[in-house]
């Protein structure tokens, strides 16, 4: 299950989220995919999680995933930042 996708000009991010029901098994995985060329691409989170925030920038190329919890439920200070 994906937890969070946004949107950033022509990019489009799919990222976070549970590889089973009980959150145990989470995955670092960043999908994006631009509209314009019609592929994907994959990067990573530094830290695996779920229950996070994202945001695109207003002038496009930069998506920012902040905070969420491990699969302990403890809090994640990181932000990631990706430029697209």
């Amino acid at each position: 299950q994906r937890q969070m996708c946004i949107r950033d000009s022509n990019i489009i991010a799919f990222a976070g989220g549970s590889l089973n029901e009980y959150d145990s098994l989470l995955t670092s995985t960043v999908d994006l995919y631009d509209t314009i060329t019609d592929d994907f691409t994959s990067n990573t989170f530094s830290i695996p999680r779920i229950l996070f925030t994202a945001v695109g920038s207003e002038e496009g190329g930069l998506i920012f995933f902040a905070g969420g919890r491990d699969y302990n439920g403890v809090i994640i200070d990181v932000v990631d930042i990706y430029d697209v």
